[in-house]
């Protein structure tokens, strides 16, 4: 019951990833990995309209120290001699704030961008355990904010191994038990015919 909600938590994340922030995210009320796996791509998703208000808010700054720059070109054009040197450190002041303003506007893109790329990173791990890869790790490059996301996902995918494994080898029990029957059923069954005859 783990791999149809992996495949269903799998595309969610992709339709995140592809731009998709009204995406209905299921499973994120479970009490397992994969409520985790959920909960984590919720986050994601959250970061993700986060990371558009953040852009759109970079944009108008962008604008406004743009509208900034040109006003202050045209305040020191049709300055008067007698308030030059008092334009030009007002002018000067808006520049610095401009600067600054655009100094954000960079930090917050190279925000989105981080949050972009553990979310393609993410989004493929839990592809390759929806298609059966058990041995899949987010890399050690994710860290900082996402570092928790890193070591709850591979958690997850090295207890999921586990129970996968320990699965498999019951299985083999079960199987090498059923073949010992029939090999002492048959058995039984010749040693019959053998005392019959």
């Amino acid at each position: 019951a783990v791999v149809r909600p992996l495949e269903a938590i799998t595309q969610v994340t992709e339709d995140v990833a592809s731009g998709n922030l009204k995406a209905n995210i299921p499973y994120g009320e479970r009490h397992d990995e994969v409520g985790a796996l959920a909960r984590a791509v919720i986050v994601f998703r959250d970061a993700a309209v986060e990371k558009e208000r953040l852009e759109a808010q970079a944009a108008v700054q962008r604008e406004q120290a743009e509208t900034q720059r040109r006003e202050t070109e045209a305040m020191q054009a049709k300055a008067v001699a007698d308030q030059h040197a008092h334009e030009q450190d007002q002018a000067r002041a808006r520049e610095e704030m401009a600067q600054e303003q655009l100094r954000n506007a960079q930090e917050q893109a190279k925000v989105a961008e981080e949050q972009s790329r553990v979310v393609a990173l993410l989004a493929s791990a839990l592809g390759k355990i929806s298609d059966g890869d058990l041995t899949v790790r987010l890399p050690d490059t994710i860290n900082g904010a996402y570092a928790q996301i890193r070591t709850d996902f591979n958690g997850m995918a090295e207890h999921l191994r586990e129970t996968v494994a320990s699965i498999s080898e019951a299985t083999r029990d079960v199987s090498n038990a059923a073949k010992e029957i029939s090999n002492a059923t048959t058995d039984l069954s010749q040693r019959t015919e053998q005392q019959a005859a």
